[in-house]
């Protein structure tokens, strides 16, 4: 809660709030016409949109509305300006989360009270109006009231004249406290004196408010820092035209206010602390585990394939194979400190031709732990490039494999050339699938989401692609992991195989990448002349564990490097 101490009030609101470190922007709602309730789907799909996208959205409860005191049919534009006046007071000295620049998003009539808000607070640096006209308020009730008789049957010219009687019964009788207040209000001298950047969006359908009069109205004022985006086929709602797409906020707008907050205030950058990975032992020569881990797993390569922390230690699913690709044999081993390891059983706990899909030849890189307790194994397929899932109660098995891949390709997308190297991460009730890609020109990273493990939604366009010299139209092989830095990731770049590079997210989606990279070569790894090919990365307790595959085409085996503390300063 907040108070507006100019008019002695006590406010209400929600508060929503993105992960991230910030400094992050801000949004002051302000409500429409009526009364405010708190499950408006309207108010709640763009804040949902806005905090899922980084920015703190205040939703306040409109005065006299909920849990806000006051009375809205008496109060005036300028009244409720200084309820906005109040919010914009406490985001910006609230202590839960940093705050780079506020701006305020007007909706219908919410639009009329933003100017005048703009015009008594320098806090306010930008503005979002949503369908708020900049016509006169008489002006707008004629447009409704006309539309609405319209509705009712009557012809275009008949329903113009009936609405000149019909608003003055409105303003007189039925509503006469709400116009009382408000009068016949002008908008445009207040809007000729915001000088900060002005996002206006309106729909073409609209017949609450006229789109194409309000945007002439506004082109009258000459002022460059006003853009008005008008939507085709949308109405008030600034909804997909009838019959397609979404009932409230199509995603074209959507995505042109995240556009227009990022362009008046850009998503802060990430400060790197310089990343020290060591490689363990007292003979860092010495591998963590050979490619003969038991009798029975006697294989040429090895890789780590996963490594989680479950139940106090830390547990590898590990990939033995002689020929790549093959049939591949996942042996299981647990540690207590990430570095000492046992084979739990000598046998392996499964083998890559229990797939029915993929010809058997596949790689096991990710597992994760279920709420119910269910070991949950993802592999991609070699060749086909689908990722697969097998399960079990417990990681010896028995393991059961889903009869058809959980991913796969999609034909005429960038990644229809085949999906690999699956890293899961979970992040509460959902989880993150970070996996490469062949494209048409080189490699990139996608991610998927889901909320089981089993149906995975496809982000359309990649999260990390190529860009630096080093990386050579390729980044690859994704090594994600959740940690106090944020979301962070270990990738494959470029055409050696042994450069891997460093980059951080805060929300899993957008990625900065260290500046620094690649963070490894080959001079670094402890016996010459290695490469290394498959890794994954743990983070847990303080360290960061890499965990690489190193070696030569004579064979391979695994080793440890490990960076202590944080990522990020």
């Amino acid at each position: 809660s907040f108070r507006n101490e100019a008019q002695d009030l006590n406010l209400a609101g929600m508060l929503f709030i993105p992960e991230g470190r910030g400094p992050l922007p801000a949004v002051v709602i302000i409500q429409g016409a009526g009364p405010s309730v708190r499950d408006n789907i309207w108010y709640l799909t763009l804040t949902k949109y806005l905090q899922d996208n980084g920015v703190v959205v205040l939703l306040p409860d409109k005065r006299g509305s909920v849990k806000s005191e006051g009375n809205w049919h008496t109060s005036s534009m300028e009244d409720l300006a200084t309820d906005t006046l109040a919010a914009v007071d406490f985001l910006k000295n609230q202590g839960m989360v940093k705050i780079s620049k506020i701006g305020v998003s007007g909706m219908s009539q919410g639009g009329w009270i933003a100017p005048i808000a703009a015009n008594q607070s320098t806090d306010i640096e930008f503005i979002i109006n949503v369908v708020g006209t900049s016509l006169t308020s008489y002006e707008v009730l004629h447009y409704e009231e006309t539309h609405n008789l319209r509705e009712m049957g009557l012809l275009p010219g008949v329903s113009d004249l009936i609405a000149y009687p019909s608003t003055f019964v409105l303003r007189k009788f039925t509503q006469k406290d709400f116009w009382d207040a408000v009068g016949n209000f002008e908008p445009l001298p207040y809007w000729k004196n915001v000088d900060i950047p002005v996002l206006t969006l309106y729909g073409s359908e609209d017949t609450n408010v006229p789109a194409d009069a309000s945007k002439k109205r506004f082109e009258s004022l000459n002022k460059a820092n006003i853009q008005v985006n008008i939507y085709e086929g949308s109405g008030h709602a600034i909804q997909d035209p009838p019959g397609e797409g979404n009932s409230i906020f199509r995603d074209e707008a959507l995505m042109d206010i995240m556009n227009f907050i990022n362009s008046v205030a850009p998503p802060p950058g990430i400060t790197f602390a310089e990343p020290n990975f060591i490689f363990q032992g007292s003979d860092p020569s010495v591998p963590i585990v050979t490619h003969e881990p038991s009798p029975e797993i006697k294989k040429l390569y090895i890789n780590p394939g996963a490594v989680l922390f479950q139940d106090g230690k830390f547990h590898m699913f590990f990939n033995s194979f002689t020929s790549w690709p093959g049939v591949i044999k996942v042996g299981y081993m647990t540690s207590d400190d990430g570095y000492h390891w046992q084979m739990v059983q000598d046998a392996p706990v499964f083998t890559t031709d229990q797939i029915p899909f993929g010809n058997g030849k596949a790689d096991v890189s990710s597992v994760i732990v279920m709420d119910d307790g269910t070991w949950a194994m993802y592999f991609h397929t070699v060749g086909g490039g689908e990722i697969g899932r097998a399960t079990a109660a417990s990681p010896l098995g028995p393991w059961a494999v889903d009869s058809e891949p959980v991913l796969k390709p999609t034909p005429g997308t960038w990644d229809s050339l085949g999906l690999g190297w699956p890293s899961i991460v979970r992040e509460g009730s959902e989880y993150y699938l970070y996996y490469g890609a062949q494209t048409d020109s080189g490699y990139a990273i996608g991610l998927a989401t889901s909320a089981d493990g089993i149906h995975w939604t496809k982000n359309t366009e990649p999260v990390l692609t190529a860009e630096a010299d080093w990386e050579y139209n390729k980044v690859d092989r994704p090594r994600v992991t959740r940690s106090p830095d944020g979301w962070v990731m270990i990738y494959q770049g470029g055409t050696k195989v042994e450069e891997r590079g460093l980059a951080i997210s805060d929300d899993g989606i957008h990625w900065e990448k260290y500046s620094g990279n690649p963070i490894f070569s080959r001079d670094v790894f402890p016996i010459p002349n290695a490469k290394t090919w498959d890794t994954t990365l743990l983070y847990h307790d303080g360290t960061y564990y890499y965990f690489m595959e190193l070696g030569t085409l004579n064979g391979t085996d695994l080793y440890l490097t490990s960076h202590k503390g944080l990522l990020r300063k």
